[in-house]
């Protein structure tokens, strides 16, 4: 009989001891669960593929090829084209030139038929008017190319004056080289950013010139006494000019009247490689200390996985991390009914995705997880059910049981 009992006390121990085995091993796994749970759902950043519709006041980008890229092309029938910038070759322009209110001026280009016209500063600017505002115009700009890391700064169109103007620069000059072209030293090396070609046509035109040398009238500009000239020009033939632009260097196109058709849409190359995109500026003051950064954002919207924002007017875009973020624009549009500006497709990658009107102090975002990534919502759902079941059977096993029990 004692035998007997023995037996029974060893049995019952060993079994006591599997039990607090199990038990251990238990905690240990709802422990680990629980750990892996949180760190999936919070603490493993995702980069994710987004796409946003933007309608915006101006922009800002970077082009980020490795090769030259046609940005615009066939914009026919332009009232006006601005250049303000340094020129690698001068324009060689053949035909018949007057000018008004200067005789000895208009005396020489009677006697003339070509003029050979360079612009050697950041501020010489060479400007393209149709005469007398004719209906049937025949200036065209045919395209315009950029080299890599050119920066397009101040991508903007107004609506009162259907005005196109940008900035082109590049990415080894300082960052105010465009706001500041004045205070270039002009000595250096200049850096070839484009190539843009003109088709001038056969009909009066009005060239004004400023800060330009014109060796057949013996002009040569002074930088420090700017000079302005206005010449009258007809061309002999459908004149094609061929332009190397210098950084940095503003354009300023006056476009035809845009119809119902949206014309813009074949004026700008698709998918355009880019990085450092802004849709912020800086309201100037005396001081920089005092410069307010503001959102040229107008509305639009981010989609992020199935999830999406709406943007309104004046928001902040904060894309996280900001240096994988936009990385190519798809299209670029004018958008002529309100709100009137530039519209942009873009598509990148995140981890996080906010909007508010101070960049600090977001009031709405994205950020998705680990499993969101690689899972459909309904797989999803079906382990977050599973997980938190389980977690729910294991968790009172990390809390030991009261001595009563």
């Amino acid at each position: 009989m004692p035998n007997i009992i023995e037996v029974i006390k060893r049995e019952f121990s060993q079994l006591n001891l599997s039990v607090r085995r199990i038990k251990k091993i238990d905690k240990f796994f709802a422990i680990f669960l629980i750990t892996i749970w949180i760190i999936i759902c919070y603490f493993i950043p995702v980069n994710y593929v987004f796409e946003g519709n933007l309608i915006l006041q101006s922009l800002n980008f970077t082009h980020a090829g490795n090769n030259e890229k046609l940005f615009m092309q066939n914009i026919d029938s332009i009232k006006s084209i601005d250049i303000q910038g340094n020129l690698e070759q001068a324009i060689e322009l053949q035909g018949n030139f007057s000018i008004i209110n200067n005789p000895p001026l208009q005396e020489k280009l009677a006697k003339i038929n070509t003029l050979t016209i360079e612009l050697p500063f950041p501020e010489s600017r060479f400007i393209v008017n149709d005469k007398n505002n004719l209906e049937t115009r025949e200036l065209s700009l045919i395209d315009l190319r950029i080299e890599p890391e050119i920066n397009i700064n101040e991508l903007a169109y107004n609506s009162e004056n259907n005005k196109l103007s940008f900035c082109l620069n590049s990415t080894k000059n300082t960052s105010d080289a465009c706001e500041s072209p004045e205070n270039i030293d002009n000595s250096k090396s200049a850096i070839p950013i484009g190539k843009l070609r003109l088709e001038l046509g056969q009909k009066p035109i009005e060239i004004q010139l400023k800060q330009t040398n014109i060796p057949e009238l013996n002009i040569t500009s002074d930088r420090n006494k700017p000079e302005e000239l206005i010449l009258q020009f007809t061309p002999t033939n459908n004149e094609t000019i061929n332009l190397t632009l210098l950084s940095p260097n503003k354009l300023f196109i006056t476009l035809p009247k845009l119809e119902e058709k949206n014309k813009s849409a074949t004026w700008f190359r698709k998918d355009i490689d880019v990085k450092n995109v802004q849709f912020t500026r800086y309201e100037n003051t005396e001081k920089v200390t005092d410069e307010i950064e503001t959102s040229t954002i107008l509305k639009g919207e981010i989609r992020l996985g199935k999830e999406k924002i709406e943007l309104q007017n004046n928001q902040f875009l904060i894309i996280d991390p900001p240096k994988i973020g936009i990385k190519k624009i798809r299209s670029l549009d004018i958008k002529t009914n309100a709100p009137k500006g530039i519209q942009t497709f873009i598509i990148g990658k995140s981890n996080s995705i906010a909007v508010g009107l101070y960049p600090d102090f977001p009031v709405e975002s994205i950020k998705p997880n680990l499993l969101s990534k690689h899972l459909s919502s309904e797989a999803i759902t079906a382990i977050i059910t599973f997980i938190t079941t389980l977690t729910g059977i294991l968790l009172p096993r990390l809390f030991p049981e009261s001595s009563d029990n």
